[in-house]
């Protein structure tokens, strides 16, 4: 679906849900909606950055994952699902590793070492390695930040400082050890939404004559689901060519096995689509 049209529903969903101060003026959108999707895109990147913050307080152990998209979205899209691959191809080799969940967990897995061109960046200000790759045509960042910091990231990270990493990063040779990337989130929306405003659509007061003027109706309940799997796009070599191949370049090496963070971007407007945090890996 083009930006254009994403912009147009996520507009739709936002004046059904959203507070005044994320309303725009319908009548400009109507007569040049692309160029109002770019004054819209700031707001709705707001929303996800503080909707995600809610959901990543509740709980600073689980994994979570969610679509802003479908949530902005509201009665056009109740669940999204990703499936995909890394646009570019890898030379890797599969090995078991160890996830480290905290200082006194430690899981062991299946993992996946990559090697060759990459994005990368430590970004002290954010105390975190930083990967940038393309996910089914949009830019996903991968955040590894320092052991305990990964709270502190969460609250940090905006549109501002994304479009800031990725005017500084660099691609340069690589190698990255990563699980199986596969996140899921299940979420009851009334908490999260009423605690940023969004309260009436589920109340008496609610106005949805929009979809029937019959009976009066409320939103009872709103769960919201999403799933990203990213399939390895990759070319097997066995481990001692790999390990040939890092010892003749030089190169920096980023180990995922701790808590981190995957945002995936619209390229266009760029607001998150999909935001996640793997605290366990899949299936542990």
């Amino acid at each position: 679906m083009p930006s254009s049209t994403w912009g147009l529903l996520l507009l739709a969903g936002l004046n059904c849900l959203a507070p005044a101060s994320l309303i725009q003026e319908e009548d400009t959108l109507l007569h040049d909606h692309e160029k109002h999707n770019y004054k819209i895109a700031p707001n709705m990147a707001d929303f996800a950055y503080t909707l995600y913050r809610q959901v990543a307080h509740q709980s600073s152990t689980t994994n979570i994952f969610i679509s802003p998209l479908s949530i902005a979205q509201a009665f056009v899209i109740l669940a999204m699902g990703a499936t995909g691959q890394w646009k570019d191809t890898f030379e890797s080799e599969h090995l078991v590793g160890n996830f480290h969940v905290d200082k006194k967990t430690t899981i062991r897995g299946p993992m996946t070492q990559y090697f060759g061109k990459f994005h990368v960046l430590y970004d002290k200000k954010l105390s975190s390695w930083v990967v940038l790759q393309h996910y089914m045509g949009n830019p996903a960042f991968l955040f590894m930040p320092k052991q305990g910091m990964i709270q502190q990231l969460e609250a940090r990270l905006c549109r501002r400082e994304l479009a800031r990493i990725r005017r500084g990063i660099k691609n340069r040779s690589a190698s990255l050890l990563l699980p199986k990337l596969s996140i899921s989130g299940t979420y009851d929306l009334e908490t999260f939404l009423g605690k940023l405003g969004i309260a009436r659509v589920f109340s008496n007061g609610a106005e949805l004559s929009g979809i029937s003027e019959e009976v009066p109706l409320k939103l009872s309940k709103a769960l919201h689901k999403a799933v990203m799997t990213i399939d390895d796009n990759v070319k097997e070599h066995s481990g001692d060519s790999l390990l040939k191949k890092e010892k003749e370049v030089k190169h920096v090496t980023i180990k995922f096995n701790r808590p981190f963070l995957v945002y995936i971007m619209d390229e266009t407007l760029s607001f998150p689509l999909f935001m996640g945090r793997m605290v366990k890996p899949p299936g542990k």
